[in-house]
C-alpha cells in the first residue's frame, strides 16, 4: 500500500487547487472549518441532531435537499455533475470563493476512508466558523476552479493514486486495506459524498474501497 504522505500533490503537482492548513484558528478555537473530525450540525440553526441511520429524519426539515450517498468511481463525470446541481452545490454565489481541507487516514479500514477533503465556503468561514473576519472575507482569494470542478479533480486524483478496478497488484492497488483476502472478497475504489451543511456551503468528498466478491 502506498504511504499517505501526499496532499501536498492531491490536486496534482501544479497544486491548481490551494489546500488550506488544518489550523485556521481567529475566534472560533472550538470550531475550526480545518478539524476534519467533527461533522458540521445541519441546518439554518444547526438543530439537527437526528441519528442519521434514520433515513426519514436524516436530514433537517429546514433544507429541501442534502444528505449522504456513496458511489462507484465509473462515475460519468456528466452524471457526477448532475448530481452536484441537484444537491444544490452552489452556495451564494461562491462557486470559487471557499476553502479546501484535506486528510489522510492512517488506518483506513477502521476510519472508512482514504483521502478526505472538506470544502467549506467563504460564506461559513465567515459566519459559521468565525475564523476569518469581514476585511478578509472581502479580500478572500478566488479559487482556479469551481467546487464542482475541484471534487471532480480529486476524484481524478484518487483513480490515479489506486486504480480503479480491484484487478490490481499490491503496488498500487488496495488489496488488504479494507478487510479483503485477495481472492474471494477484493477491494475496489470507490468514494462518499456529504452534504455537511447546505445553508452555509460545507461538503464533503472521500475515497474509499468496495469488496468485489468473487
Amino acid at each position: 500500500m502506498q504511504k499517505m504522505s501526499f496532499l501536498g500533490n492531491l490536486f496534482g503537482p501544479n497544486n491548481e487547487v490551494r489546500l488550506s492548513p488544518s489550523i485556521m484558528i481567529y475566534n472560533a478555537p472550538e470550531s475550526t472549518a480545518g478539524n476534519l473530525a467533527q461533522l458540521v450540525p445541519h441546518g439554518v440553526f444547526g438543530r439537527n441532531r437526528i441519528s442519521p441511520y434514520n433515513i426519514f429524519n436524516g436530514i433537517t426539515c429546514e433544507m429541501p435537499c442534502g444528505g449522504c450517498l456513496y458511489f462507484d468511481n465509473d462515475i460519468a463525470r456528466e452524471d457526477f455533475e448532475a448530481l452536484m446541481r441537484i444537491l444544490d452545490i452552489v452556495h451564494n454565489g461562491g462557486e470559487y470563493y471557499f476553502a479546501v481541507f484535506a486528510a489522510a487516514s492512517e488506518r483506513p479500514q477502521t476510519e472508512g476512508y482514504l483521502t478526505q477533503v472538506r470544502i467549506v465556503s467563504r460564506f461559513a468561514l465567515r459566519f459559521l466558523f468565525k475564523t476569518i473576519n469581514e476585511e478578509e472575507t472581502e479580500n478572500f482569494p478566488e479559487q482556479k476552479f469551481s467546487i464542482t470542478e475541484t471534487l471532480w479533480m480529486f476524484m481524478q486524483s484518487e483513480r490515479l493514486r489506486w486504480g480503479t478496478s480491484y484487478h490490481q497488484d499490491d503496488e498500487k492497488g488496495l488489496a488488504g486495506v479494507f478487510g479483503g483476502d485477495g481472492d474471494s472478497a477484493r477491494e475496489q475504489l470507490s468514494f462518499g459524498f456529504a452534504v455537511e451543511d447546505s445553508h452555509n456551503g460545507v461538503y464533503r468528498i472521500w475515497s474509499r474501497a468496495w469488496l468485489v466478491a468473487q
